[in-house]
């Protein structure tokens, strides 16, 4: 949701009846835009996003948003691990890596043991291998693990 007057709550507002109607909700980023307005943003599972587009659109008008915008064809790439935090040249390397692979990032959030990436969808299989490969997971003989697909 885009251009979204700042106002107390505003995620709540917003995502409750989208949690209320069931569906899931995640990496949510909301960023102080311009004028005294915010865009909000997250994912949701792909096959809820019809769902949640009527939700949303049934309350931007009514709290004054300039529009909303949807994507449907997104990966989700994320680091878990104890200590993350302490860590930012993981992050670093992660971010190097995508920008190495000409690989955009669309959304970050990072949390105590998690620092997830919204790339486009093309590029999700290439991204983890890339990503993998840069970490030494290879080398351990971890294998990547791509997960469901998900929609903004």
């Amino acid at each position: 949701m885009l251009g979204v007057p700042e106002q107390p709550a505003l995620a709540a507002i917003l995502l409750g009846p989208i949690s209320a109607a069931g569906i899931e909700i995640d990496l949510i980023v909301q960023n102080h835009a311009r004028d005294g307005r915010v865009d909000l943003g997250f994912t949701v599972p792909r096959r809820s996003l019809a769902d949640t587009l009527a939700l949303v659109r049934e309350r931007a008008g009514a709290i004054g948003a300039e529009g909303v915008i949807s994507s449907e064809r997104i990966a989700k790439l994320s680091l878990v691990g104890l200590g993350l935090k302490s860590h930012p040249e993981l992050i670093a390397r992660l971010l190097s890596t995508l920008a190495a692979e000409s690989i955009s990032v669309r959304m970050m959030a990072t949390a105590e043991i998690k620092v997830s990436v919204t790339i486009p969808e093309e590029d999700g299989k290439r991204a983890l291998i890339s990503v993998h490969r840069a970490l030494g997971f290879e080398e351990r003989g971890q294998k990547p693990s791509p997960r469901k697909k998900r929609s903004t």
